[in-house]
């Protein structure tokens, strides 16, 4: 198609990659392939939420957000108190609120959206938002409610998903950009990342594109890596 309209273009793997876990069966049987330590992190984890099922503590699976009224608030409310290196975070959907709810609008009804959802009787805890396409699970945002970090909430949705995943037919969940630690404890695969540079036939659109190629080549040559 860019060769027909006259535009150029070039594909660039990029340093960070997609961790992704094959869902080939249920977390009880996944959680037994990983290593010592994050296998038995995750187990005590899981542990102390089951204990705290009897105090109401439960975890749904939204399939279409327009099926839970007040939902957008809810996540906003949560995110506020998104922490990153022990400091708030920059609000990301409470920023953008109209661009979610049209999300919700037209993907929800088309089955391309989820929402994982951990609740404390009504008081909504921890949340994972994300999108199915095909046979796989992304995991796009994730957040919860900092006086509950002594459980993980954020963390003890993925086995909830791969649950859901297997039971569902879906195949992989997809962890998607960026290799963070607390994505390395579930997994050792990767998708690669590419970027599409496409460039026009006039002279600025060439010059910027050589540019950029130019200054990718340099920065990879003096750090080992791509920015």
């Amino acid at each position: 198609i860019l060769s027909d309209t006259g535009l150029m273009c070039r594909i660039l793997p990029e340093e960070e990659r997609c961790p992704y876990l094959p869902i080939d069966g249920p977390w009880s049987e996944l959680v037994n392939r990983l290593s010592p330590s994050p296998r038995h992190a995750l187990r005590n984890q899981q542990s102390r939420l089951n204990r705290m099922r009897a105090e109401g503590l439960r975890v749904r699976i939204l399939e279409n957000p327009l099926d839970e009224p007040g939902l957008l608030e809810k996540l906003i409310a949560i995110e506020s108190q998104k922490h990153v290196h022990g400091e708030l975070s920059q609000p990301f959907i409470a920023k953008y609120p109209e661009v979610f709810q049209s999300l919700f609008d037209t993907l929800g009804p088309r089955g391309w959206f989820y929402l994982a959802l951990m609740e404390m009787g009504e008081r909504p805890i921890a949340w994972r938002l994300g999108f199915r396409c095909g046979k796989k699970l992304w995991g796009f945002l994730t957040a919860y409610d900092h006086s509950f970090s002594r459980l993980s909430p954020g963390t003890m949705l993925v086995p909830a998903m791969i649950d859901y995943g297997f039971a569902h037919g879906y195949n992989e969940y997809d962890f998607m950009r960026g290799e963070e630690s607390y994505k390395m404890r579930w997994t050792t695969s990767y998708h690669q990342n590419y970027r599409l540079l496409i460039w026009s036939r006039r002279w600025t659109s060439r010059v910027r594109a050589f540019i950029y190629l130019d200054l990718k080549t340099a920065v990879y040559r003096l750090f080992g890596k791509g920015e």
